[in-house]
């Protein structure tokens, strides 16, 4: 991520099918004859014994035989030219990773002189990894369109809306090049002009296969109208609403139990089991390093995995991690490592109390991974990695993650490199269709990469200073505390730094029902201020880092540290008016509309109906994987 100002230097649709049915029927049929698994993670090859069967398919009216029509249904162009284009995007994609990995200093001894700068190596290294992304995510874009046979005869009731997948690969796809570019920002190297030359053109051919997957221009009201029901509770994420009976705004779209009918047994005992272990509670970080549990015994849970004993209760676990010795594996890198490849079933992994002082990388076939700790401030993953210390911002994080389907619950990961380090990432996350709930992710600056794809936040506790939040993903954070800290004197605070660079991109942040306040560093200084008049520290919303950026507030807590203005400039005009900034129903101190910025593209959002392409069920398309995470959601809106 680049520098700026004060921290850093740097349609028409004729057929009676909809686009997302045709699309997802493609993608299961050529699924299924090369098992290939989904974007849920679950293989479509899983035999129908493993799965709950929630209703009878023989009745189901969406039985029925069809003959798909992919240009006429979802693309712009001719679906011969749209597979052509992708494979010509491939097929770039590996003519820039040759190229490049010819610069490697893993690839031969003529290449030893890069070793001797660090952040350049790096640099190199990054690229590889992002540009093997962008042609796993192109080759999911591939199978997708593949033209299956005819007659089919498919039960899409309760399947996703694959159409939105598409978008979500080809978003990430593009963004990738860009990540590798800014590695490189701080060299003048030959190599670097040599790179952007290659990634231009990738760049291009992904940006030309995106513009042709047809979208609806009011981003997401062309699917069905949210289900209305009435909550019994007038109080919802710790606020009270104005109205005793509040409309909850949401999708319908769950089978039996809230879990989809493509769910394997095995992953809904799981989840069921975890809805019933309460909240750890919040342990002071100060007292994290006491590691008191001395019972070293262990047991074999039903997978035949030896497992230390004190595992949360009623919970299935593959391998649990123990600082102290008493689980499988002290270092949960080796537990990971330890994880199957491109599993279909979830592989969980049990944290026990204490500080893991190492940098945690899960790569892009560790499907379908779980890890669950003793609580926030408990379970700690620390590290310390900084762009001042040599690394790229994508390399510093301290917990690192690309393989989809990943969840993470009641865990700490931290970045203490402190603000003096600026760029210094605590989680970054690739992963598709991921879920982080109850953790806490702490740091200064950059503290939360979002990079790319579906992710989704809840109950989270996420601080820190300069662009805290930020990256490209397509994200919603729900229930959760967002604290700024004390930046450094010369800096400004932004909450947000959303990174959508192409208008076609369906990315963008989305926060709703949370807290945005002071942590104690800066409600010290807040305090100080009052009392001799001053104003030393200001926090914003947000501000654009990408051309397109997205970022939309909804009915969350805005404390007094937000400036009137709510919102701030990258640098001079640049994005005002092709960015998109929303408010909606927020309240506080901070909340107040009547000072905030007049550029075009911020908006206050007025209307239910706009506030809700930015929900859970709309933006991420919650309602089809979310239940499958056991991951408490709202849908839609409390309004």
């Amino acid at each position: 991520m680049t520098s700026s100002s004060s921290s850093r230097s740097r349609s028409r649709r004729p057929s009676s099918l909809s686009c997302s049915t045709a699309i997802f029927l493609l993608f299961i049929i050529f699924s299924s004859s090369n098992n290939f698994s989904t974007g849920t993670g679950i293989s479509t090859s899983t035999s129908t014994s493993d799965v709950v069967d929630d209703h009878d398919s023989s009745s189901d009216p969406h039985n029925i035989n069809i003959d798909f029509d992919l240009h006429t249904e979802c693309l712009t162009a001719p679906t011969s030219v749209f597979i052509t284009a992708v494979k010509m995007a491939i097929e770039e994609v590996r003519k820039v990773t040759s190229l490049i990995s010819k610069f490697s200093t893993n690839h031969n001894a003529s290449s030893s002189s890069f070793a001797h700068d660090f952040r350049l190596s790096t640099a190199i290294s990054d690229c590889l990894d992002l540009l093997d992304l962008s042609a796993e995510e192109l080759s999911w874009t591939l199978s997708a369109a593949a033209p299956p046979p005819p007659h089919n005869h498919i039960n899409y009731n309760h399947r996703k809306l694959l159409s939105d997948d598409l978008r979500s690969w080809l978003s990430a796809a593009l963004g990738n090049q860009d990540t590798c570019i800014e590695g490189f920002e701080s060299s003048s190297s030959f190599v670097k002009h040599l790179i952007a030359g290659g990634l231009k053109h990738v760049t291009s051919l992904i940006s030309d296969v995106l513009g042709m997957v047809r979208h609806d221009d009011h981003y997401y009201d062309h699917r069905a109208a949210a289900a209305v029901s009435t909550s019994s509770s007038s109080s919802f994420g710790g606020r009270r609403t104005s109205n005793s009976k509040n409309k909850v705004v949401q999708s319908s779209s769950r089978s039996h139990h809230n879990f989809p009918s493509w769910m394997q047994t095995r992953d809904r005992r799981l989840l069921l089991q975890l809805e019933q272990v309460p909240p750890p509670p919040l342990i002071n970080n100060n007292n994290n390093n006491n590691n008191n549990n001395n019972n070293n015994s262990s047991s074999t849970n039903n997978n035949g995995t030896t497992a230390a004993n004190n595992t949360p209760p009623n919970i299935i676990v593959d391998v649990v991690v123990a600082a102290d010795g008493s689980g499988n594996f002290t270092r949960i890198m080796d537990a990971v490592l330890a994880s199957p490849n491109n599993s279909s079933r979830r592989f969980v992994i049990y944290i026990k109390r204490g500080v893991y002082v190492e940098n945690v990388e899960i790569k892009k076939k560790k499907w379908n991974l779980m890890m669950i700790g003793d609580g926030m401030g408990a379970t700690v993953i620390s590290g310390s990695r900084s762009f001042i210390d040599g690394w790229t911002t994508f390399r510093s994080a301290t917990f690192a993650v690309s393989g989809r389907g990943f969840i993470a619950r009641d865990l700490t990961i931290e970045n203490t490199a402190g603000a003096v380090k600026h760029q210094a990432v605590a989680l970054r996350s690739d992963s598709d269709l991921s879920a982080f709930y109850r953790c806490e992710i702490r740091g200064y600056q950059d503290t939360l990469y979002a990079h790319s794809l579906r992710q989704f936040y809840r109950d989270c506790r996420i601080t820190g200073t300069v662009d805290f939040i930020f990256g490209n993903g397509a994200v919603v954070f729900q229930n959760c505390q967002i604290l700024a800290r004390k930046p450094l004197p010369d800096q400004k605070n932004s909450i947000t730094a959303q990174g959508r660079k192409d208008p076609n991109q369906n990315t963008g942040f989305s926060i709703q029902f949370s807290n945005i306040s002071a942590d104690s560093d800066l409600l010290q200084q807040q305090q100080a201020d009052i009392v001799n008049s001053t104003t030393t520290i200001q926090t914003y919303l947000g501000r654009p880092w990408k051309q397109y950026s997205r970022t939309v507030f909804m009915q969350s807590y805005m404390g007094s540290l937000i400036r009137p203005e709510g919102w701030l400039e990258w640098q001079g005009n640049f994005a005002l008016d092709t960015l998109y900034y929303g408010e909606y129903m927020n309240y506080g101190p901070g909340a107040g509309l009547g000072g905030r910025v007049q550029w075009p593209g911020f908006h206050a959002i007025n209307e239910s109906s706009q506030a809700n392409n930015f929900t859970v069920a709309q933006f991420i398309d919650g309602t089809s994987w979310l239940p499958s995470t056991g991951v408490k959601f709202t849908a839609g809106l409390v309004i």
